[in-house]
């Protein structure tokens, strides 16, 4: 027969003591949970007998009236007599009657019974019988509940009783870890529903706002979490949390662009942007070197009593509103100096060898677009062309982007044999034949010079003067996307597609039909960029060309590349 030692005594407290440094340091709960807190914070109703049942003890978190006397692990604060009476009966074998406790979600408060616990935990049980009264929950309890989850999960559960969320969208889970979140919901709901209101011309009822923002408002967000994969730089968060602070940041990047629409993915690409590696001192960095640039080139043309705007616009529209000369200067900053210098333009005046202007701006007032070009006397094609305008959301597009070498032989795609420009959907393949064997991609009319990095770079830098966390571009061609991915382009979507792409080519039904029946089918044509191109040129996917948007961030690369070790 064993008994009860003042080692063993020693023992458990040591080991109650070790239990609330650990807790400590692992920021973990090291406090049972008061029942009469928790029926009060979450309204808890009057509970239903279930019976007797075998419930597991580490899911028993908490004690109705002696919650100070044990830690989180039932472990005893000090060794009573009681408690050395019932660890000698334990030890003993003796038979001891069920304890009784209240059942709140997955876990258990002690009505009666706590030393009992506390022996068998001690003694290395993992169950013990119970009376177990039920209480409903509106919300729900787990092992690791402390205090302070406790006040969220009370908010949480006025929440879901205010919205009847659970009712109106089955399935919805909002789950947040910050104090104070779920009082900011309703605040959300009941702003949509006045705009609902504005929109629909009528009275909105509160069940549906409440359905509409949650489809309208909170899921795109979710969706762009995790389109973006958020939730990775930020551990130990959820993505209501994300949705939280990107829907402030939303609201901000409107306030800072004016009245206009800021969807939830350039929010959260932008959100993502600002928040890691901290790219915004960068982009910052880049806007103050972009507008410095302006006004140096400003200075060069424009008499110094001459008063530029003090706000740069951010949209295209607005830039083409301001007068000539300052439009055009800010135009400017997308030409890199070595282009222009390796073909005899004057940098300032912008006139080629033969002094007349070699770079044309329509950037007319009233448009939401401006294109700039860049041509030299001998070649028809232009050096440089690239277009930018406003998106229907107000962003920064980069509608085209092309610069053809001038000393480089033609070759007619866009034209028949007599010099006649194609109609759509016509193809002249004698000369997509012949372009292909120079090492010419779909859509090339003459071999490209390699400034286009550095024109995108540019770009980045005028994004950054007019206020724009980001731009976009559409590719036409398969390979015009891979190159925009070694750039640091995202996709807003298409990634996936991109990525089934490259497996389609390598192991299915594609590399079946690289089967030689035309110039661009070569077998061979699935282990290169241009090869590829040309086949998705020809038709080889049997369906169109889907409409990819792709994006970057300013200051930062995406490092996206669904083509691991493709070559050109």
């Amino acid at each position: 027969m064993s008994t009860t030692t003042p080692a063993t005594e020693s023992a458990e407290r040591r080991d109650s003591i070790w239990q609330e440094i650990l807790g400590l340091l692992n920021r973990g709960p090291a406090e049972l949970l008061p029942f009469e807190e928790v029926r009060q914070r979450l309204k808890l109703r009057p509970g239903l007998f279930r019976g007797l049942q075998h419930i597991p003890l580490d899911r028993v978190i908490g004690s109705v009236g002696r919650y100070h006397e044990f830690n989180r692990a039932f472990l005893p604060r000090r060794a009573d007599d009681r408690w050395r009476r019932i660890n000698s009966l334990w030890q003993r074998g003796a038979s001891l009657p069920p304890i009784e406790v209240y059942k709140v979600g997955d876990v258990y408060f002690v009505s009666d019974g706590n030393h009992r616990v506390s022996v068998a935990r001690a003694n290395g049980a993992t169950h013990i019988e119970a009376y177990v009264t039920e209480f409903h929950s509106p919300v729900s309890l787990d092992a690791e509940t402390d205090l302070d989850d406790l006040i969220i999960k009370q908010e949480q559960a006025e929440f879901l009783e205010r919205t009847r969320l659970p009712t109106l969208r089955p399935g919805a889970r909002i789950e947040l870890t910050v104090p104070g979140g779920y009082r900011q919901l309703p605040e959300h709901i009941a702003v949509h529903q006045y705009f609902m209101g504005q929109e629909r011309g009528r009275a909105v009822q509160w069940d549906e706002a409440v359905a509409d923002w949650f489809d309208r408002v909170y899921l795109p967000i979710v969706q762009a979490i995790r389109r973006h994969n958020l939730l990775a730089q930020f551990p130990r968060r959820t993505e209501g949390d994300l949705y939280l602070w990107i829907s402030r940041h939303q609201w901000e990047l409107r306030e800072r662009y004016g009245a206009y629409t800021v969807d939830a993915d350039l929010a959260a690409a932008d959100f993502a942007a600002h928040q890691a590696d901290r790219p915004l001192l960068r982009a910052r960095r880049l806007a103050r070197d972009a507008l410095a640039r302006i006004g140096s080139a400003v200075q060069h043309l424009v008499p110094p009593t001459t008063m530029l705007p003090v706000v740069v616009p951010a949209r295209i529209a607005r830039v083409n509103a301001l007068p000539a000369t300052w439009r055009r200067r800010i135009y400017r900053l997308t030409l890199p100096n070595a282009l222009l210098a390796m073909h005899g333009i004057d940098p300032i005046t912008l006139a080629g060898m033969d002094g007349q202007l070699a770079v044309l701006f329509d950037d007319q007032a009233g448009r939401q677009v401006a294109t700039i070009t860049v041509s030299v006397p001998e070649c028809d094609d232009p050096l440089l062309s690239l277009g930018l305008a406003d998106d229907p959301q107000g962003r920064l597009h980069l509608t085209h982007l092309v610069s053809y070498r001038p000393d480089a032989p033609r070759y007619n795609i866009d034209r028949t044999e007599n010099g006649v420009p194609l109609e759509p959907g016509v193809r002249n393949q004698t000369a997509e034949t012949a372009a292909l064997a120079a090492g010419l991609a779909p859509g090339q009319v003459r071999a490209p010079t390699d400034v286009h990095p550095a024109v995108l770079a540019q770009v980045e830098m005028l994004a950054a003067a007019l206020g724009h966390p980001l731009f976009l571009a559409r590719p036409r061609f398969y390979h015009e996307a891979v190159f925009l991915e070694r750039q640091g382009f995202s996709y807003t979507w298409g990634e996936d597609w991109m990525r089934q792409l490259d497996q389609r080519f390598r192991a299915g039904e594609l590399a079946a039909r690289l089967d030689g029946s035309t110039p661009f089918r070569q077998p061979a044509a699935a282990e290169s960029i241009r090869g590829r191109s040309w086949a998705v040129y020809d038709g080889i996917l049997e369906e169109p060309w889907p409409d990819l948007w792709m994006y970057k961030l300013v200051g930062r690369s995406a490092e996206v590349d669904t083509f691991p070790d493709g070559v050109w």
